[in-house]
């Protein structure tokens, strides 16, 4: 046998394959590119990495990117904008900073980490039918890939899986042109009932530019931004976002130079959308065997709450905890038992982006999150514990998931608001 395989080359694989190679568990990553093919490719997304990813990236030896700018670069805080008349606007600063860096460059620096580290890649596609030859050759298959047919060997669970259609459409693409903010961090931005706008201090190609991540309510007034593909008129795409800055984010345009303004490159935007969907950790092979699932493959959610590569990091940390705990034997129960490790973080992460994906409100987001900004807005020491909650999701959702939470917590910082009573519905019976 040749220990551990893993299916897929994203932050889930190549963090696991990382983990595995540190604590000496001979490991196999089957990548679908090269690392010069992944950096030539499209833009893939435009992932955050807050505070406790980069945490696990400094355990693995792969913070390459901390000293950019004189250590200046990176995610300090979130500048809030929420259009409501009048607006709110306000900082949350995080204790642990994070980082956003075009995962094409990431991605395949850390492969080749875990080349010059003695690991072993594996080029090529691999589909659902090419796992049962695989795990003949390991004592553990682990597929991190969603791509192709490898998503139908685990079902969907549908009381975890409440949305059958995406929630949100996505333009994300990276622009120069477009000022840095004082202090450097993450602009999250509110239109209410149209959508929400992220802008990201990007470490790209050619050094810190601004990624732009539109989520657009279908119907609302930022659909146009899917109407015009880049490709075919990229003068009319560009201005097709400006006007959307005019018309719904204006903290984003008072800075921005529209001489300068303009994509990156041709590669650089991506648009498209998210079924969020939960599928069974594990699957039986026919030879009896079993593979597990980890990263987008068992949970993908809409990147509303910038998640995905963080939950992504943090499955390949608990996967490989598992298997070095426990190896006596890949089976169901081993699989089982890992598979609600998994859930422990990932289901707070998948609950709390599925209720701020609601537009149940004038506000266009729920309303007890309404008092928590405003209750935000009004008092720094709400707003840089929401702001920092962002590594750890499952604080803000213990906040946010019933009314009766917010209430409680917002008591302690001596801040109530009269948009909400304690008689509201809960979150679990929207």
């Amino acid at each position: 046998m040749e220990g551990i395989g893993i299916v897929g080359a994203g932050i889930a694989g190549v963090h696991l394959a990382l983990y595995l190679q540190k604590h000496a568990v001979p490991v196999t990553l089957y990548a679908e590119k090269t690392a010069e093919q992944q950096r030539s490719g499209r833009l893939p997304n435009t992932a955050a990495h807050w505070g406790n990813t980069r945490a696990r990236e400094r355990e693995l030896g792969v913070n390459h990117w901390d000293g950019e700018m004189g250590g200046k670069f990176g995610n300090f805080c979130f500048h809030f904008y929420v259009g409501v008349e009048p607006p709110l606007i306000f900082r949350g600063d995080f204790i642990e900073p994070g980082i956003t860096i075009d995962q094409r460059i990431y991605l395949a620096r850390l492969l080749e980490d875990f080349e010059e580290r003695g690991g072993r890649v594996v080029i090529g596609t691999i589909q659902a039918d090419d796992l049962e030859t695989l795990s003949e050759k390991h004592d553990l298959v682990v597929v991190s890939s969603g791509r192709g047919s490898l998503t139908q060997l685990f079902p969907r669970v549908p009381e975890r899986s409440p949305y059958t259609q995406p929630q949100r459409l996505i333009c994300t693409g990276i622009y120069h042109g477009i000022e840095q903010r004082d202090p450097m961090g993450v602009g999250l931005n509110v239109s209410p009932g149209h959508g929400e706008l992220f802008e990201m201090p990007y470490f790209t190609f050619d050094g810190p530019q601004m990624a732009l991540f539109f989520e657009l309510v279908p119907g609302g007034g930022l659909e146009q931004l899917m109407q015009i593909r880049y490709d075919e008129d990229p003068k009319g795409f560009e201005s097709t976002i400006l006007q959307a800055l005019r018309d719904h984010f204006p903290s984003t345009l008072e800075r921005l130079n529209t001489a300068e303004f303009g994509v990156t490159r041709p590669q650089d935007v991506l648009q498209g959308s998210i079924t969020p969907t939960v599928r069974r950790a594990y699957a039986r092979l026919d030879n009896s065997k079993f593979v597990l699932a980890m990263g987008d493959v068992h949970v993908v959610n809409d990147p509303l709450m910038g998640q995905g590569s963080n939950a992504a990091s943090h499955a390949a940390f608990v996967v490989g905890q598992a298997i070095i705990e426990d190896d006596l034997a890949f089976d169901q129960r081993w699989c089982q038992r890992t598979e609600a490790r998994l859930w422990d973080f990932v289901g707070d992460v998948t609950e709390w982006n599925n209720y701020m994906l609601q537009v149940p409100s004038p506000f266009g987001l729920p309303v007890n999150v309404v008092q928590m900004l405003i209750a935000a807005s009004q008092n720094k020491a709400v707003a840089d514990v929401f702001a920092d909650n962002f590594r750890t999701p499952g604080r803000n959702w213990n906040m946010l998931s019933s009314p009766e939470r917010t209430i409680a917590f917002l008591r302690k910082f001596g801040s109530e608001s009269p948009l909400l009573s304690a008689s509201e519905p809960t979150a679990e019976t929207r």
